[in-house]
């Protein structure tokens, strides 16, 4: 009866056993795939964040609708941040992998140091040994008439002799670990020459982010400035209409950082030639091409007038009057920091005499479904126009 009990439990408990073992298994098994799930889907959001800021970084901030200026800053910053927080780990994971290496190699230099001594105190013994042989010490033993005396050597003798043998098994095992520390060290050189390697792609990858995050913000601060200068245009006829533009524009580029600042814009020092057309002030080289599309749109119906040509020098007495008397004030200071913003001179299509504000029965052209901007959006790129997304009225040589 106790036999069989025993043989019960034991079966029981090996089964307990077997459970346990196959539980830890399953667990084991089921965690992979999750992790692995895990890693799958942060992969995914990251690549889904990378195409969403090479996205951005292809939005033309000077002709984009401000809405999608706002989505690319958005997309960017959310990049840069994240290849920031890569790197954070980068930087940590090299720091810990170089602290690895340090520790690995100061245990292969005491296990070598080990061994060394270890060989040192060998190579005395035998050196001892082929001096004074053990044998030696026997003979002398039976020879001494002091019982005592030789029972002392001879203790001392089988002392002699254990030494060898431990130092010997001590050097086995004493390599061993050296042998070990050498692995561990090894490895520990190939973790942190791969740690490194890492670290360096992930700081490209956020210098290309910061890169495109800084040419954004060049851009948006250029985009400010033609803005603010088109609201000085406007602001005679629709002081609403400036306003709204400068607050649309300033809000974005408060949304990035400062540009890396501008310069006095070639074309200032050679000046711009004008001519008037139909009442158009515009740069003499687009001149007759206005008066063509001036004529051509009358005879379809569709009177236009406007306002183009708005000379440098009024927007370099703002600039001296609100952000300072300087070059750099005047030339390369960002335009948020004047008070109030001001756009520099020289960045508005305008002042170049390359712009047209397009006039309606006396309004701008504000609305896309109307006649004159639907006959404009038809025709005006045959004559040298394109529009700025962002306002229906404002047509450039170069749409911006």
């Amino acid at each position: 009866m106790q036999g069989r009990i025993g043989r019960r439990r034991s079966r029981l408990l090996g089964a307990v056993a077997v459970a346990a073992v196959l539980a830890g298994a399953s667990a084991s098994l089921l965690a992979a795939p999750v992790q692995a799930q895990a890693a799958s889907l942060q992969q995914q959001q990251d690549e889904l964040r990378r195409e969403e800021a090479a996205k951005a970084a292809e939005v033309d901030a000077l002709t984009a609708d401000a809405d999608a200026v706002d989505a690319a800053i958005t997309a960017l910053d959310a990049e840069v941040a994240r290849q920031q927080a890569r790197a954070d780990d980068a930087e940590t994971n090299v720091r810990a992998v170089q602290a690895e290496l340090v520790q690995a190699g100061n245990q292969k230099a005491e296990a070598d140091a080990a061994l060394a001594a270890l060989r040192a105190e060998l190579a005395d013994a035998a050196l001892s040994a082929y001096v004074r042989p053990p044998f030696d010490d026997l003979a002398t033993v039976l020879a001494d008439e002091d019982p005592s005396a030789g029972a002392k050597r001879t203790v001392l003798a089988a002392t002699h002799t254990r030494s060898v043998a431990d130092v010997i098994d001590e050097m086995r095992a004493a390599s061993e670990r050296a042998r070990r520390a050498g692995v561990r060290a090894a490895a520990a050189l190939v973790a942190a020459r791969e740690a490194a390697a890492q670290e360096q792609r992930v700081l490209a990858e956020l210098d290309d982010s910061l890169a495109a995050q800084q040419a954004l913000a060049d851009d948006v601060q250029v985009r400010l400035d033609r803005a603010l200068g088109e609201a000085a245009v406007i602001s005679a006829r629709s002081q609403e209409l400036a306003d709204q533009i400068s607050s649309r524009e300033r809000q974005l580029a408060s949304r990035v950082g400062s540009g890396t600042g501008g310069t006095r814009p070639s074309w200032v020092s050679s000046g711009v030639r004008v001519a008037t057309v139909a009442g158009i002030t515009v740069n003499a080289s687009i001149a007759s091409s206005v008066a063509a599309l001036l004529l051509d749109a009358e005879a379809d119906g569709v009177y236009l007038t406007g306002y183009g040509y708005r000379d440098i020098a009024t927007q370099i007495e703002l600039r001296m009057e609100h952000c300072g008397t300087s070059e750099y004030a005047i030339w390369e200071m960002n335009s948020m920091e004047c008070s109030p913003p001001v756009a520099r001179p020289g960045y508005s299509m305008h002042e170049q005499g390359l712009a047209v504000d397009f006039v309606v029965g006396g309004d701008l052209i504000r609305s896309r479904s109307s006649a004159a901007y639907q006959w404009l959006a038809a025709n005006a790129a045959g004559y040298g126009l394109y529009n700025l997304p962002s306002e229906p009225w404002h047509w450039s040589t170069t749409g911006s």
